[in-house]
């Protein structure tokens, strides 16, 4: 008898859906109607839950009598919100340009589920309508002839099982065209930098950017060899064009050689990645490494290990002699990570970088440009 639930409450809600809408439906010039299910493991879905909305004239946009309030299951419970008040079914006037179904979810558990819409009476060269996912902020575009089908799953974050994840958005085709557009849009995030700093067993790891709109976060990854990484922790954009600076501390993160990079996140999904920066292993002997080597992009990682905490001046002496002059570097004691911007007209070739800190002391390393 246990398994007989869901379809108790399915067919109940579909009773009172049925006994509100009987004397408007034949009228209704525009409907829209969701099921709510289950998605076993095994087996075919399981009804669950449903609700409806009837646009016409005759009824206003607000929460009033003509409105069904939403009986509350035990289980998962699958409505519609307006004003605060929680709807099975909603009439509202009829949708020309403009309008919203703010979908509400309540009783999740951690498993997979779906959602249909239908929709009927609309004229799709006036109108476009989608769902919108707050949670994995994507765009699903519903059929105005076919039934739409919206698969998702609720899982360990709590922000899977936000009650308004979901919304049902009408507009014109070319206000949806902006919003589409708005949604995808990602202006180029520029990586002016990224360093990484050991304090005994703590690193911290900073990083420049320029041009940051339409970004959700930043990922700050880790890696033992420098190919395969995790993510750490997520740090949230400023989001304006000027450029600033972020950092993170990653606590205890041991005596062994550290490899980290910067995934950006924008609102549209998409991805990108800042250089790598490598921190090597606790020694007492002083060294500078530059990672990677060959230089890819004309930038490089300087790894500053035990060296004398100081200013030092860099020049790049290139394969006919000539010396250009680089950024001055500020070196802290212990070991340090900095960004090496090599000069955009330096071609591919073989070439000598040259450092001098504050007591005369030349450091030159060879570096392979490609």
């Amino acid at each position: 008898m246990k398994n007989l639930y869901p379809a108790k409450a399915a067919i109940r809600s579909l009773i009172v859906i049925a006994l509100l809408c009987m004397n408007t439906i034949a009228n209704a010039y525009q409907k829209m109607t969701t099921n709510f299910y289950i998605i076993p493991a095994t087996g075919a879905p399981v009804l669950m839950d449903g609700n409806m909305t009837i646009y016409d004239n005759q009824y206003s946009n607000g929460v009033d009598w003509h409105d069904g309030t939403k009986m509350n299951n035990s289980g998962e419970n699958w409505g519609l919100i307006r004003e605060g008040v929680s709807l099975v079914v909603e009439r509202r006037q009829l949708v020309t340009v403009a309008d919203t179904a703010f979908l509400n979810m309540w009783g999740m558990q951690q498993r997979n589920y779906r959602f249909e819409v239908k929709l009927t009476y609309f004229d799709e060269t006036v109108l476009t309508a989608c769902v919108w996912d707050a949670y994995l902020r994507k765009i699903t575009p519903v059929s105005f002839t076919q039934t739409t089908n919206v698969d998702f799953t609720v899982d360990a974050n709590p922000a899977s099982k936000a009650a308004g994840r979901f919304r049902i958005y009408y507009m014109t085709p070319l206000a949806y065209t902006v919003f589409v557009n708005s949604v995808n849009l990602v202006l180029p995030v520029t990586f002016t930098g990224v360093n990484a700093s050991r304090n005994k067993e703590d690193i911290q790891v900073s990083w420049a950017v320029e041009n940051e709109i339409n970004i959700d976060n930043y990922s700050v990854e880790v890696s033992a060899d420098g190919r395969s990484f995790k993510s750490l922790d997520y740090v949230a954009p400023l989001n304006t064009t000027v450029s600033h600076s972020y950092s993170y501390k990653e606590i205890n993160a041991g005596k062994a050689v550290r490899y980290y990079r910067i995934k950006s996140i924008s609102i549209g999904g998409k991805t990108g990645y800042s250089n790598i920066a490598k921190v090597a292993a606790v020694s007492e002997q002083a060294s500078l490494n530059i990672y990677p080597n060959p230089v890819t992009n004309k930038k490089a990682q300087l790894q500053w290990n035990n060296l004398v905490a100081s200013e030092y001046k860099a020049s790049l002496i290139y394969p006919n002699g000539k010396m250009q002059q680089l950024n001055s570097i500020r070196v802290p004691a212990g070991q340090s990570t900095s960004t090496l911007q090599l000069p955009y007209e330096a071609t591919p070739g073989t070439y000598q970088l040259r450092l001098i800190n504050g007591s005369n002391t030349v450091i030159v390393k060879t570096i392979v440009l490609l």
